[in-house]
């Protein structure tokens, strides 16, 4: 039986550089410089149109899937609905601070599965990897 190699799906460096989601006080200075990079108007939520546009500037290259935002729009919904909001909101498409980290998560989540199971369909062979 040939060893197949795993497939780098996407550059964990260049994501964690991006979108920090670490308990370290870098990765939480970063997070708050990106919170308020996408909070211009300083109301302390973020809204979901928002963030999805400015995440898929920054979201690097995944391997798999051509177009991030049904994933960064998904996700926005999960952290929203998972995390407890620090400030209520009066619309379900905005977030604060604390669902916003969530976020970064989710989508570190998300991708780590993703990683996993392209490489399986990869190494079976009969399918080209990506989600249309």
């Amino acid at each position: 039986m040939a060893h197949s190699r795993r497939q780098l799906v996407i550059h964990w460096e260049d994501y964690d550089r991006a979108l920090p989601t670490c308990s370290s006080s870098h990765s939480k200075l970063r997070r708050r410089a990106l919170f308020e990079e996408f909070d211009p108007h300083w109301e302390g939520i973020l809204h979901q149109a928002a963030v999805v546009r400015a995440l898929f500037r920054l979201f690097p290259r995944v391997v798999g899937i051509v177009d991030t935002r049904p994933l960064l729009n998904l996700c926005f919904r999960v952290a929203r609905h998972t995390a407890t909001a620090i400030i209520p909101t009066l619309s379900v498409a905005c977030m604060d601070r604390n669902q916003f980290r969530v976020l970064l998560i989710c989508l570190k989540c998300y991708l780590k599965a993703w990683e996993a199971w392209y490489n399986y369909f990869s190494s079976v062979g009969g399918h080209d990897g990506l989600i249309r």
